[in-house]
């Protein structure tokens, strides 16, 4: 797509780094340049990348080599000195139901709630009545009744506005062209209000407050349409005098980053890990509000969290200015760059049902390693779906994958060609131990993509036979959060 697009320039689509390793490359960068580093010393380095819906961790151990040797002139019998990066990254957690869009909406719901107070003429409600809980003990109530409880009564109070002012708009398909569009219209306009909000409060340390009459200066931005005490639609144009303090965000805003930080930096605080000895870095525009600093303060000790106020265009800088620096020392060569990966660690588990006393088997838990998924599951012959449950971290129920097979469809083999084509397979001893009249799923990854492979293998009348292989993907839409879909 982007050679079609940018035809005048050359793509590298080769030995290309991901956002995060860019990241780091140009803090490693920067280190050589200034002589910021021992000559040798292996440093360790975790990354939270938090994007516009989606959220991932990276751990990378580097080591800088001063001097390095690079072969020359075999006829002067020199060698060019140069300097050696060495880079080890693997993925170390991720997120992909959280991101700025999840900030945005939480301040969308907050702003719908104000709005139907006032056009309600009744008493505002503070946020730390909507939430139940004060600044200073936000941290100790999240650890105690988690993050969704945490907003049970603000989602009350939001479901209540809805009444009020409607921006579900999916749920008005249904209705007239005329009511449809303005639901649909006040969603895109709570949507669009809430992210100014956001960038406003956040683009800068001097903001405190953000105040509707801000909107005047725009001609023709504010409008909503509100269903009156009658049962009526009245639209309003004017804006009301409502300001939202950062304070009221930030509160907000508090234990949905609370949460995330601690699923992914509390593995390493629970390890006994030396935090002080791992650097922590953040990167995504969204990470430029100071919660995500004043979260990890509470894992990390202050010095390492502090950083100067950055506009989110300097973070997707530090981006480009690191891909950019990796491919230049490919070319120039003054810098030898090695990168190797790890394999992944997997956020999620995977069980499936046994049917003895419906107690459950879990072919992957979370924090297992991509390359190291490897189980199976046995199923009667005459079987034809098998399900397997993806969880989260806290073994909240994410999708139900279910796949149907038919074993009559499977093709004979024996236990020679069955070691011989599938290399994943550990020992001819878990082909032998299949029952007759069985069915066992093997449950596997070969370490090339997101995702797991199953694979059945069926002993009929003495006789083994096997399907296909097939790959599920650990993500996918229809369980990711989607704001755009006018049901919320």
């Amino acid at each position: 797509m982007y050679r079609d697009i940018l035809r005048e320039y050359s793509v590298q689509d080769r030995d290309a780094v991901d956002e995060a390793i860019a990241v780091v490359y140009d803090s490693i960068t920067q280190q050589v340049k200034n002589l910021e580093y021992k000559d040798g010393d292996n440093l360790r380095v975790l990354l939270i990348d938090c994007g516009g819906s989606t959220s991932d961790m990276v751990e990378c151990s580097y080591e800088i080599t001063r001097n390095y040797g690079i072969e020359g002139s075999h006829a002067t019998g020199q060698q060019h000195k140069g300097t050696k990066i060495s880079m080890d990254v693997g993925y170390a957690n991720g997120d992909t139901n959280f991101g700025g869009n999840n900030l945005t909406y939480r301040i969308m719901q907050y702003i719908k709630i104000k709005l139907a107070e006032f056009y309600q003429r009744v008493e505002p409600v503070s946020i730390d009545k909507l939430l139940n809980v004060s600044y200073g003990e936000i941290y100790d109530y999240v650890d105690t009744v988690g993050v969704l409880s945490t907003y049970e009564g603000f989602e009350k109070a939001y479901k209540k506005a809805g009444a009020i002012l409607p921006s579900d708009y999916d749920n008005y398909r249904n209705d007239s062209e005329d009511v449809y569009f303005r639901v649909r219209a006040n969603f895109y306009f709570l949507w669009d209000l809430a992210e100014r909000i956001k960038v406003d409060l956040y683009s800068s340390s001097s903001e405190y407050e953000f105040s509707f009459t801000r909107l005047k200066s725009i001609k023709g931005l504010y409008m909503v349409s509100v269903i009156n005490e009658k049962g009526n639609w009245v639209t309003h144009g004017e804006c009301p005098p409502i300001r939202i303090l950062r304070d009221e965000i930030s509160l907000l805003l508090k234990p949905e980053i609370y949460s995330l930080i601690k699923k992914f930096i509390l593995p390493y605080y629970e390890k006994d890990e030396t935090m002080s000895e791992i650097h922590i870095k953040l990167s995504g525009q969204t990470t430029k509000i100071d919660i995500f600093r004043d979260v990890l303060k509470e894992y990390v000790a202050g010095h390492k969290t502090r950083a100067p106020f950055e506009h989110g265009y300097i973070k997707k800088l530090k981006c480009i200015r690191g891909a950019v620096a990796y491919h230049g020392a490919k070319v120039i060569g003054r810098i030898r760059t090695d990168i190797t990966y790890e394999s992944p660690i997997i956020p999620y588990h995977l069980s499936v049902e046994t049917f003895n006393e419906e107690v459950e088997k879990y072919l992957v838990s979370q924090g297992d390693l991509l390359s190291s998924i490897y189980s199976w599951i046995d199923r009667p012959i005459g079987t034809r779906i098998i399900e397997f449950t993806l969880k989260s971290h806290d073994k909240d129920i994410l999708q139900t994958i279910s796949r149907r097979f038919d074993s009559d469809q499977f093709k004979p083999t024996n236990e020679g060609e069955l070691m011989e084509n599938n290399p994943w397979l550990k020992d001819q001893k878990e082909i032998d131990q299949i029952t007759d009249g069985d069915v066992r799923f093997f449950v596997y990854s070969t370490d090339e993509s997101w995702g797991f492979k199953y694979f059945g293998v069926a002993r009929i009348g003495g006789r083994f036979y096997c399907g296909e292989e097939e790959y599920v993907p650990f993500e996918s839409t229809e369980w990711e959060t989607n704001f755009f879909d006018g049901k919320r």
